[in-house]
């Protein structure tokens, strides 16, 4: 049993690269979003920000690069398997929950920001009290369209 959690989760992180670029994230979000139209489902996505994390110094053990590495697969294990995630760029990084309506994304939003905050204070020994912003959005309410959630991730991820 454990070789098999071990496997699966060497089989998600393999997977998880290949929608590590921008553009593959875009376009396998645009796919998710004709599915839940097709069939109205709920498409929700949090955008978590840790841009303000840039000039944290690291020491010689460790570098920027490694800490967001950690800190994705963090969120990774954090997260549903059917959740899709999408690659750090420019300290920011989305992460796209399927059929999830958006009390649900709400609650996943609280629970990975309690969660980063005391990644962040273990790995990076900072105060329990720092917080890393997090927004979630729904697909379809709120009067959105797919091309304005495409656009909105868009833009967050290369703002």
């Amino acid at each position: 049993m454990l070789g098999e959690v071990e496997g699966m989760d060497l089989e998600i992180e393999i997977l998880d690269r290949l929608y590590n670029s921008t553009e593959n994230f875009m376009s396998r979000t645009s796919q998710e979003l004709k599915r839940a139209q097709r069939y109205l489902d709920f498409l929700s996505y949090l955008i978590v920000d840790t841009s303000h994390l840039k000039n944290i110094e690291f020491d010689n053990s460790r570098s920027g690069n490694d800490f967001y590495r950690k800190l994705r697969h963090h969120i990774r294990i954090s997260i549903r398997q059917t959740d899709i995630i999408s690659g750090f760029n420019k300290g920011k990084i989305c992460i796209l929950l399927v059929d999830t309506p958006a009390e649900g994304a709400t609650a996943v939003e609280r629970r990975l920001q309690e969660s980063i905050r005391y990644f962040l204070h273990e790995i990076i020994n900072s105060p329990k009290n720092w917080k890393v912003e997090i927004v979630s959005n729904c697909f379809p309410t709120d009067n959105a369209t797919p091309s304005s959630v495409l656009d909105n991730i868009r833009s967050a991820l290369t703002a």
